[in-house]
């Protein structure tokens, strides 16, 4: 499949099969943000709410465990959509991520750079 960036001017307009596997990406990827976030807010919710109550206040490693839930449902999803954005080169790119892992690469005297943005069109 070919999803190379196009100048306005010279823009190919996609197949019926490719329009169907971005319509299925994006379903699924509404899918996977609706599923991983709504189990982040109702963890969090119940977090906040046994912070409310001296009890709730007792138990600071279920706390801390709701917490590493939250977190790692927050990076399994980032990671699931990151993927489908990325099968059809929509990946988003951090600047100043990049940035920081170049000032890095430069700083630790690695000769190779940290990261580079992905080109979709074939420029190096």
């Amino acid at each position: 499949m070919n999803t190379t960036a196009q100048a306005p001017s010279q823009t190919i307009a996609p197949s019926a099969e490719v329009i169907t596997q971005m319509r299925t990406a994006i379903r699924d990827m509404d899918a996977m943000s609706r599923d991983g976030f709504g189990s982040v807010e109702a963890i969090a919710r119940l977090a906040l709410l046994a912070l409310e109550s001296p009890e709730g206040q007792r138990f600071t490693e279920v706390l801390a465990c709701a917490l590493q839930a939250i977190r790692d449902t927050s990076r399994r999803t980032m990671d699931s959509i990151s993927e489908e954005a990325e099968f059809f080169g929509c990946e988003h790119v951090d600047p100043a991520e990049l940035r920081r892992a170049e000032a890095w690469r430069v700083m630790s005297g690695h000769t190779q750079p940290a990261m580079q943005p992905v080109q979709k069109d074939g420029a190096a």
